[in-house]
């Protein structure tokens, strides 16, 4: 695909709440995992960088919302995740596409990212054309979200930690180098299994580690361009709805909690409401 370079461009990725985005979509366990890609997000990012009939991967899936994004919109997908709990929410999620009537095909496999090149089917190294990921980072992704409701009560909801243990693998749980070195392998197997002129897209948002702002976006860029990539494009995909000139929050629970949070050591925070996406290239 010969996308023609952006520098910069906003993408209104935010018009609904994502219950709305997922509802009838998904699987209601789905709600589980507290840091979801926005489905509207995927599939912009989706139809700008691929083609129907291009394979598209997520080396870091989750419950699979890129892969179910791409196959509705004729791609197909594979995605990758190191937590069986989500690789058994992303497999449940595959088959209510293909129910649905999805154009494309869809699967997910569990194992490390780093182990891409040896994940994917062997005629697929080499011949994808986006690659599509939001990497772990902080505590996200490694929690499950439980509502309880109960006589007299009102309905809460909170994050738990997994039962089982985690994966080696999980960048969400190193420190800052370990990220930013697991980072870089993920990105370097993700540039072999790409085609020539493929496309890497990576979302993220700034965030908070023992007081500092950690500007992860930028980290993703800089990482990207060591690795052997050219950096195409940045975008900012709202995660609120543009209505009549006024920006409209979609308030989650993971939001909330923790900007609630920093507001209590000390670390007033805003809601982010958009996503940086860093956009990269293989060169031809």
């Amino acid at each position: 695909m010969n996308a023609p370079r952006q520098l910069a461009s906003i993408w209104a990725s935010g018009q609904q709440h994502q219950r709305t985005q997922r509802a009838g979509r998904y699987t209601k366990a789905s709600t589980e995992h507290p840091a979801k890609m926005p489905p509207a997000l995927a599939a912009h990012a989706i139809a700008a960088y691929s083609r129907r009939g291009d394979l598209v991967v997520d080396p870091m899936c989750g419950i699979g919302t890129s892969v179910v994004e791409a196959m509705h919109l004729g791609r197909d997908a594979i995605g990758v995740d190191c937590e069986p709990p989500w690789v058994d929410m992303a497999v449940d999620n595959i088959d209510l596409a293909t129910a649905q009537g999805a154009a494309g095909t869809g699967s997910v496999r569990c194992g490390d990212a780093r182990d891409l090149p040896d994940l994917l089917p062997l005629g697929a190294v080499g011949d994808v054309a986006l690659i599509l990921a939001s990497p772990p980072y902080g505590l996200y992704g490694h929690a499950r979200v439980r509502t309880y409701t109960g006589p007299g009560r009102l309905a809460a909801t909170s994050e738990h930690p997994f039962i089982h243990r985690p994966h080696p693998g999980q960048l969400a749980l190193t420190g800052p180098d370990r990220f930013a070195a697991g980072l870089a392998e993920v990105l370097l197997a993700c540039h072999e299994v790409l085609r020539p002129g493929g496309f890497l897209v990576l979302t993220g948002r700034p965030y908070r580690a023992a007081g500092l702002l950690i500007d992860l976006p930028g980290e993703l860029a800089a990482t990207a361009a060591v690795c052997g990539f050219d950096l195409h494009a940045r975008h900012v995909a709202l995660l609120a709805s543009w209505n009549d000139g006024v920006l409209r929050p979609h308030h989650s629970f993971f939001g909330l909690h923790h900007a609630r949070r920093l507001a209590r050591m000390g670390f007033p925070a805003h809601l982010c409401v958009h996503e940086d996406v860093i956009v990269a290239r293989r060169p031809r």
